[in-house]
């Protein structure tokens, strides 16, 4: 009996060991997808819609803006009670602070090059996209998250985001 608690118990461990996804995994976002959806995005020309996007971090909805295009200009507004309104002239705080849906796009590029340079100079340790979802019939994302494990002495190092769009009409 007691052979056979130890060889599930092995079994069991050795599942979980081997089941779960390696810590430092990485998961890089598609440059190319991103790029060919924005420019499918383009070429519908929509010069005139609206929607809204959040971002999640630690804390959930930490910036939430409402986007109203005009002529293919925007203005984002932060209605309601939104955990913090970013501050569009730092550079930390660009991805945001989005006017239009190309905006969204380009902040997310630069973010990704960023980190993805970050992590050939092994200044992060991981890099870990999932949850990428673009709109079948407007290309734009609907959906992103990513992590990011930052070798910081006696914390954690882990940060990421989740990045959403809701709500997009054409006016």
């Amino acid at each position: 009996m007691k052979k056979k608690i130890t060889w599930l118990l092995i079994l069991v461990i050795s599942f979980l060991l081997f089941s779960c996804p390696k810590r430092y995994e990485n998961r890089l976002l598609d440059v190319a997808q991103l790029k060919n959806n924005k420019k499918s995005w383009e070429v519908l020309g929509i010069k005139d819609y609206s929607f809204s996007y959040s971002f999640g971090t630690c804390m959930p909805e930490y910036v939430v803006g409402h986007v109203e295009v005009k002529n293919g200009i925007g203005k984002v507004s932060f209605e309601g009670i939104p955990h913090h309104i970013p501050d569009k002239d730092d550079p930390k705080e660009k991805k945001y602070y989005i006017t239009t849906i190309e905006e969204a796009f380009d902040n997310i590029l630069s973010e990704y090059l960023d980190y993805k340079r970050r992590l050939d100079n092994k200044e992060i340790e991981r890099l870990y996209y999932h949850n990428v979802e673009y709109d079948e019939n407007y290309f734009f994302i609907k959906d992103l998250s990513f992590q990011t494990y930052i070798p910081i002495p006696d914390m954690t190092g882990q940060c990421g985001y989740s990045f959403q769009i809701q709500d997009f009409k054409k006016l």
